[in-house]
């Protein structure tokens, strides 16, 4: 017995927490990020190693964890480059790879750095040089799914987007596309971009015409390939409005699904819509899912109010078959003041007072390879929290060619749980409570977490200014 309980300590001392319910997690050290510009992580290293990547704004530093989050070495990166803004951190093979943008003179030039798995750096290749100033915290990423291919994109002037397109394994860049747009308000209308394996790409906007009354609502995609040719293409819904635009590749890794919500002019949410979009071809029209009216009562009774357009798309699951899953969730925020705050005292009307933020119930929905709505479900949850940009609310799906995991934070504000659905291919199966987080201290942000393997999950803990790496394994 007392060695039973010896064993007990030393595993507890050493970052690995005794199975619980049949979970096993283990723990990472604490990382500072009171100075922290950001951070990344990144799996999938030889070995199951996660390196931990901190910006400290003029100096990056390095963590490689083991398999049990021990820390096996901390390195402190200098470059020659002056002040840099980092546009990606990915794996390439078993490299870390860092895409940079700094500044040279009037150009401003895009730069990738290899590292291997012992923090040395094996190689550095300039990737493209802008002759322009550019301001490079403006420029977004996305890659595909085998890394293959990454898409820089960014704003060039007030009415034209750049985009710089790179194959990954030979870091070679192709030739900057200029897109241009009638109106200045482009980045507003911005909702989703993506890249799939083979350098086909797709921008999603959702325009609104009218000044005074926004009468209508227009699907905007712009999709190319590496050609540097693109096409637009726009939709609009007679009688209804289009509310959100999200994309995500299809199961054959050359097609992208365009997802999103439908609305009544008096926008009252109706149900999803997509359309597939694909190197050589592209659908005509818009493919409709509208909400049964049981799955509405039920909303609205859920809800307490009527059903508005705060459902916001957050992922699509590509089935075995051809199919896929939609989830949308319910979002809405409310700004508050106090009474005694003056208008005069703030600076401008973001910082005006407090905001309540309300991440509710999800809704999904499974669709046939032919289109037709196979089920619709509505997982119940709430999440409430104040002034922390929510980062504890939303949640996270984990999957494998069986099983749909939803995890998510229950009862922020209070004594915080981890609930989570499981998930069929007849719909839900199971709702159940995990385990409590409150005594170990943890504030986990699922939003942000990662699937290493397919019954491990890593996912960061973040207490002020002291974040904390978990991995849970089912």
């Amino acid at each position: 017995m007392i060695k039973r309980v010896f064993l007990l300590i030393l595993l507890c001392f050493a970052g690995i927490a005794i199975p619980t319910d049949g979970q096993l997690f283990y723990t990472s050290q604490n990382f500072n990020i009171r100075n922290t510009y950001g951070y990344e992580i990144v799996s999938g290293l030889p070995a199951d190693e996660i390196v931990v990547f901190q910006d400290k704004l003029f100096h990056y530093e390095m963590y490689c964890l083991d398999s049990a989050l021990q820390t096996l070495w901390k390195k402190r990166i200098q470059l020659d480059i002056g002040i840099s803004h980092v546009i990606a951190v990915l794996r390439l093979d078993t490299a870390i790879c860092l895409i940079l943008g700094y500044h040279q003179g009037h150009h401003s030039v895009i730069e990738a750095f290899l590292y291997d798995r012992r923090g040395e750096q094996i190689s550095r290749r300039q990737l493209y040089v802008f002759t322009a100033h550019y301001d490079m915290s403006q420029m977004k990423w996305t890659e595909s799914h085998n890394r293959k291919w990454g898409l820089i994109f960014f704003k060039s002037d007030d009415k034209v987007m750049r985009c710089l397109r790179i194959n990954l394994p030979t870091l070679c860049s192709l030739p900057p596309l200029d897109i241009d747009f009638d109106t200045r308000q482009w980045r507003q209308q911005f909702q989703s971009a993506k890249i799939t394996d083979d350098g086909f790409f797709a921008f999603s906007f959702i325009e609104a015409e009218g000044w005074l009354v926004k009468d209508e609502r227009i699907l905007h995609l712009i999709c190319g390939d590496t050609t540097n040719a693109f096409e637009r293409y726009k939709w609009t819904l007679k009688d209804h409005f289009i509310t959100d635009a999200f994309l995500e590749r299809g199961r054959d890794d050359s097609t992208i699904h365009c997802v999103g919500v439908y609305t009544t002019p008096r926008y009252q949410a109706e149900g999803y819509w997509s359309v597939t979009v694909g190197p050589t071809h592209i659908d005509t029209a818009l493919t409709l899912y509208p909400f049964a009216d049981e799955v509405r009562k039920k909303l609205i009774q859920s809800t307490k109010r009527k059903l508005g357009s705060a459902i916001h798309i957050t992922h699509l699951i590509n089935r075995t078959d051809g199919g896929f899953v939609i989830f949308g969730e319910l979002r809405r925020k409310n700004l508050r003041r106090s009474d005694i705050v003056r208008h005069i005292d703030l600076p401008s009307r973001e910082h005006f007072g407090w905001t309540d933020y309300y991440y509710d119930d999800v809704i999904a929905m499974s669709i046939h390879p032919d289109k037709t709505i196979h089920w619709t479900e509505i997982l119940y949850k709430r999440q409430f929290s104040q002034d922390d940009n929510a980062i504890y609310s939303s949640y996270f799906i984990m999957h494998n060619t069986a099983l749909l995991r939803v995890i998510y934070n229950d009862n922020i504000e209070r004594d915080p749980i981890v609930s989570e659905y499981l998930i069929g291919s007849e719909g839900v199966l199971d709702r159940r409570t995990l385990f409590r987080v409150k005594r170990r201290q943890w504030w986990l942000r699922w939003r942000d977490a990662k699937q290493t393997k397919v019954n491990e999950v890593l996912v960061p803990s973040q207490n002020y200014n002291i974040l904390q790496l978990i991995k849970i394994r089912f």
